[in-house]
């Protein structure tokens, strides 16, 4: 029996899934706010002050009011829905793969995954290394 993999367009309540042109193109125009919203829930269910982490409380009411997130807050988004689907499907289990993105890591310094994702690329990029060697068995 296969396991269905969670891909991160389902994760952000998107249609279809998307080539990285197609990712760029939705990253450039703006993700629907509902996304961030729906990324939030997934990630931390029990904690409504992650989305101020990414879009801050009044700059979020004027985004559901256009419906659509900036750019560069799209693009964080889209960062943790990949990172979020990834660790899913290497653990199996969202709760297992919360901890994971909340817990601190020794090789990240000490830092917690769920910040370095938010913060930048480059620290999604070595959040997904360590999530690589997990999924392929070597040390994390």
């Amino acid at each position: 029996m296969s396991q269905m993999l969670l891909e991160t367009d389902q994760v952000l309540g998107l249609k279809g899934q998307s080539s990285a042109l197609d990712w760029s193109e939705r990253v450039s125009k703006g993700l629907p706010t509902e996304s961030l919203e729906a990324i939030c829930r997934a990630l931390s269910p029990e904690d409504g002050s992650l989305i101020y982490r990414i879009v801050p409380r009044s700059t979020l009411i004027r985004r559901r009011r256009q419906a659509k997130l900036h750019p560069e807050e799209s693009e964080v988004v889209q960062r943790l829905a990949e990172i979020w689907a990834l660790a899913v499907n290497i653990f199996g289990d969202e709760d297992k793969a919360r901890r994971f993105l909340k817990r601190a890591h020794p090789l990240l310094r000490g830092a917690l995954p769920l910040d370095l994702v938010i913060a930048n690329s480059q620290g999604a990029k070595a959040v997904e290394g360590i999530l690589g060697r997990l999924k392929y068995g070597s040390a994390a």
